[in-house]
């Protein structure tokens, strides 16, 4: 893999994204860290998320997502930056709806997923692996 630094902002995935990371035996060759910023307020303390976009377009949306993925590569100064937010359940009619955004270099986008017919912990663990897989790909990209 290349030289490219990662950070991570997880909320729904409460910090497994980073515990899978550092099980990898180089993950001190790239991994600078990561947050889980559960709450809103964690969110706008933390990750520098606006309040105003938490209470225009709710905790779970591309666009905290992607401010969420901004305040991580602030934090760390890392060249690749991804967060998580989405539903794990069990209720709510919006469960396994899931956003991820992914910060590379200077190019932003949010991933949006959605994982139904699942339990909470399934939901967890297949939203953790998609985001290693991506961490994988993005750091073996020019």
């Amino acid at each position: 893999m290349g030289n490219l630094t990662v950070s991570l902002a997880e909320s729904m995935t409460g910090g497994k994204v980073s515990s899978r990371l550092v099980e990898i035996a180089d993950a001190s060759t790239y991994f600078q860290g990561g947050v889980v910023c559960y709450s809103d307020l964690s969110k706008v303390e933390v990750l520098g998320v606006k309040k105003n976009t938490l209470e225009i377009y709710g905790a779970v949306s591309a666009e905290v997502a992607l401010e969420m993925a901004r305040g991580a590569k602030k934090l760390f100064h890392s060249d690749i930056a991804l967060s998580v937010t989405g539903y794990a359940g069990p209720k709510g009619e919006d469960v396994g709806l899931i956003y991820v955004g992914i910060i590379f270099k200077q190019h932003e986008d949010c991933k949006k997923l959605a994982i139904r017919g699942k339990s909470r912990l399934q939901i967890i663990e297949n939203t953790t692996k998609m985001m290693i897989e991506h961490i994988e790909f993005l750091r073996k990209a020019p």
